[in-house]
C-alpha cells in the first residue's frame, strides 16, 4: 500500500473551477442586495427598517467572507491539481 493522497487532477482543477464561479456569483449577488437594500431604505423609512438593515448587512459581509475564502481555497486546490499532474506524468518526484 502506498503512502498519500489520490487524486485525479482533472476533477480537482473542475472543482476549483466551479468553486471559483460560485464565488464570483456570490460576490455578484452581495452586491446586488446591497444595492437593493439602499433602494429598499428610500421608501421604508421606520424603526422596523433600522433593525432589519444590520442583519442584511452582516448576511452580505459574512457572504463576501465565503467569496475570500473561496478564491483563495480555489487557488490552493489549482496548485494541488498542478502538483498531482507533475506527479502522474512523472515530472515531479512523490
Amino acid at each position: 500500500m502506498t503512502n498519500g493522497a489520490h487524486v485525479n487532477p482533472e476533477k480537482l482543477e473542475r472543482f476549483a473551477e466551479d468553486l471559483t464561479t460560485l464565488a464570483r456569483r456570490v460576490d455578484g449577488r452581495a452586491d446586488e442586495l446591497l444595492a437593493r437594500l439602499g433602494s429598499l431604505s428610500r421608501t421604508w423609512e421606520d424603526e422596523a427598517f433600522e433593525k432589519f438593515q444590520p442583519h442584511v448587512k452582516r448576511l452580505v459581509e459574512t457572504l463576501l467572507v465565503f467569496v475570500q475564502d473561496a478564491g483563495d481555497f480555489a487557488k490552493y486546490l489549482e496548485t494541488k491539481a498542478a502538483d498531482a499532474r507533475q506527479i502522474h506524468d512523472g515530472s515531479k518526484p512523490f
